[in-house]
């Protein structure tokens, strides 16, 4: 019966079933033994497991007594297992792997991957670290050299991240799997093919979409239930699990499905004795809508996909998360809603607006939303919002925060920031007014003591502003952020300095240059183009946008970078698994050459007194 089941040749010469049997969460007493001896006496070889699943053990004493049996031979297993985030320390790797072997009573594992790419300090995700897994993968290349494990591989990497593993200097073993989620909604087609075109197989896990897992939603769509699948598997006589398993073998790629049922192991075995059409292949294929189930562990209580981004602690003793989202100048109906829902899912927790904006509303609305439906806490997020230059006058501060309160129907702001040293008659900003912001700033103060916002701060100061707020009498709350323009070519060393002497933290905005705002000149220096930062993006198999974003986070200042598009707000988060050398820091920031392009906004009132910016 095993004869049955195809392999695909690894790059490390061995060969894998391309059917295994799945293992996770399968915790009740010998159920996954009993599964483990059921599927082999059918015919199965290739058994997947990790350390995360708690089930190794189990499997090695099925797996000990079926060869005491003489019903397999070790050789003829091909046995996964792979290494838990808290192991990603170069010293630890061996020590996991070893721990893997004793728990399965084996001698080698013929494959053992990189669980997740992000590192954390321990097995429960409570704190991310910042170890790349370049690091990691080297060594993962001495378990090879040592014979603790045959090949070696990831899960759950994407194709930049295994394009970063082909390219690091002095790789020894390129990757042999990678295993990743792959269902009929999501086809993972461009990895596949890179995949494919460097040697590395694939392994799609959760082919049915996890039905029945606690982190897929009880709304969520059911591969196993689409009519299209389920009348092309009328069409062969097979089930739609048997479909979707057809359709994976054919697409290249082994199929590891759970099951515990040896009914359904019997059948999900039973896929050798037929084919689909090129025709039916093509109709699968246009299934895809890019749904991933395994998304929903990202969230909180799961891989805590927000807690990769490390946060800034404010002198107000909350904690500020250093990547944001912006929303300047989202004003088509529901775009910042879409891009705010987009972002949540993706991981944001700091999302940042202006009563200027015009986007409060929407983002009300999309976060009630979204806490509704259990997708996010409004503890697990960091608002912040800005009050606009025509309610500097004292009494008019906290009437301008309750109307910000009441546009994002929130009971509290996270952080409450001044927008501009300016005071306005109006909203338009007709007039200036002499209104001092030191006034403005006792008035911020009782805010906090009511309760209205937890952190307050100030927007577009310079170091002078910030230090007469420092010096003023009765200083009750110490400013807890100034947001200001940074960019490579604005890097406002000088105010970044004074900030961090004082305790006060920085956020960055148009951290690109704001390409495409009305008050940017189209002949404005783009730092996305520049040749310096383009280089040092290919170097690590990054953007020039993440080496901006990367670049910032490890200036220890925070950012806001603003996208409605969901690919880039993906882009903009995966900034956390590599780190900008010393020298490539030295030549970003020699890149400054104090060009604002905030400037054309507010140079008219170039003479104001409290006119923050170079004259």
């Amino acid at each position: 019966m095993a004869e049955k089941v195809p392999s695909i040749r690894l790059n490390s010469g061995y060969d894998m079933p391309m059917l295994g049997l799945g293992t996770y969460n399968s915790f009740k007493p010998n159920e996954v033994g009993d599964a483990v001896k059921a599927a082999v006496q059918m015919g199965y070889r290739h058994v997947d497991t990790a350390l995360i699943y708690k089930t190794e053990p189990e499997i090695g004493v099925a797996v000990k007594e079926l060869i005491k049996e003489g019903k397999i031979k070790r050789e003829e297993l091909f046995i996964v297992t792979k290494m838990w985030v808290h192991c990603h320390e170069p010293d630890q790797v061996e020590p996991a792997c070893r721990q893997s072997l004793e728990a399965l009573d084996m001698d080698y594992i013929d494959l053992y991957l990189i669980h997740f790419p992000v590192p954390f300090v321990d097995r429960e995700r409570t704190k991310p670290t910042m170890t790349d897994y370049l690091d990691t993968w080297k060594a993962m290349e001495k378990l090879v050299d040592k014979g603790l494990v045959r090949s070696i591989g990831v899960s759950n990497f994407n194709k930049q991240q295994l394009e970063r593993i082909l390219k690091m200097d002095g790789l020894k073993y390129k990757p042999a799997n990678n295993q990743v989620e792959i269902t009929p909604y999501l086809a993972e087609d461009e990895l596949l093919q890179f995949s494919l075109k460097n040697g590395i197989s694939t392994t799609g896990y959760a082919p049915f979409g996890a039905p029945g897992q606690n982190y897929v939603s009880k709304d969520a769509p059911k591969p196993l239930e689409n009519p299209t699948i389920v009348e092309i598997g009328r069409k062969y006589n097979k089930s739609s699990a048997q479909v979707i398993l057809r359709y994976g073998i054919q697409r290249g790629y082994a199929v590891i499905p759970k099951s515990t049922n040896p009914a359904r192991l019997a059948q999900n075995m039973d896929i050798f004795d037929y084919k689909l059409s090129e025709e039916d292949m093509k109709t699968m294929l246009a299934l895809d809508r890019g749904l991933r189930n395994n998304f929903q562990t990202f969230k909180e209580g799961s891989f805590k996909m927000a807690d990769k981004v490390p946060s800034i602690r404010m002198n107000s003793g909350y904690d500020m998360p250093m990547l944001g989202l912006g929303t300047f100048n989202s004003f088509r109906s529901n775009e910042v809603g879409d891009a705010v829902k987009t972002a949540i899912q993706i991981g944001y927790r700091h999302i940042d607006t202006a009563w200027m904006y015009q986007t409060e509303p929407e983002i009300g609305a999309t976060i009630k939303k979204m806490i509704k439906e259990g997708k996010v806490k409004r503890e697990g997020l960091f608002i912040v919002t800005k009050m606009w230059v025509h309610c500097h006058e004292p009494d008019q501060v906290e009437p301008a925060c309750r109307m910000s309160l009441e546009a994002l129907d929130m009971d509290y702001i996270d952080l409450y920031l001044i927008h501009f040293p300016i005071a306005f008659a109006d909203e338009g900003m007709s007039m200036p007014t002499k209104t001092d912001y030191l006034d403005t700033w006792r008035a911020m103060e009782k805010l906090v003591d009511k309760g209205l916002v937890r952190s307050i701060g100030v927007s577009n100061f310079n170091a002078q502003q910030l230090d007469r707020i420092l010096k003023m009498d009765g200083l009750k709350y110490k400013p807890a952020n100034n947001q200001v323009e940074i960019s490579p070519y604005l890097a406002q060393e000088e105010l970044l300095r004074f900030s961090l002497k004082n305790g006060i933290s920085t956020t960055a905005f148009a951290p690109f240059g704001a390409p495409g705002q009305s008050y940017v000149s189209e002949d404005a220096p783009k730092p996305l183009e520049n040749r310096t930062i383009v280089e040092i993006g290919r170097k690590y198999n990054k953007s020039s946008a993440q080496v901006i974003l990367r670049w910032g986070v490890q200036r220890g200042f925070a950012l806001v970078p603003k996208s409605t598009n969901p690919s880039r707000l993906a882009q903009n988060m995966d900034i956390f698994d590599f780190k900008l050398s010393e020298e490539d820091m030295k030549a970003i920031l020699a890149l400054d050459r104090g060009y604002r392009v905030n400037l054309p906004n507010f140079i008219e009132w170039k003479d104001h007194p409290f006119y923050p910016y170079e004259k």
